[in-house]
């Protein structure tokens, strides 16, 4: 990020990463009937779980919370942040 933030500053534009934790999607079904279906976990819900056992705020997110983070990044608010890596996660990964 901060590499391509020096070489696009001079064209005015930003460059930062989203980093979004665990999030409820549907790739989550797809991963946990895969893990169903090879035997690793037992029951619908236990792997997404097993994922969000470290999660500050005890839950995965929903999409729609992504979308206002996002949005910020995009947004004129967000002007003067660049090289950044945006983490999304609920507390997950603490730095």
């Amino acid at each position: 990020m901060q590499a391509a933030a020096r070489e696009f500053a001079k064209h005015k534009i930003t460059v930062n990463a989203f980093a979004p934790g665990v999030v409820v999607t549907l790739l989550w079904d797809g991963l946990e009937q895969d893990m169903l279906d090879k035997g690793v976990i037992k029951k619908k819900g236990e792997f997404i779980e097993s994922f969000s056992s470290s999660i500050l705020f005890g839950r995965p997110s929903p999409p729609q919370e992504m979308a206002g983070d996002a949005g910020f990044l995009v947004g004129p608010e967000s002007d003067c942040i660049t090289g950044q890596v945006i983490m999304a996660d609920g507390g997950m990964v603490l730095v």
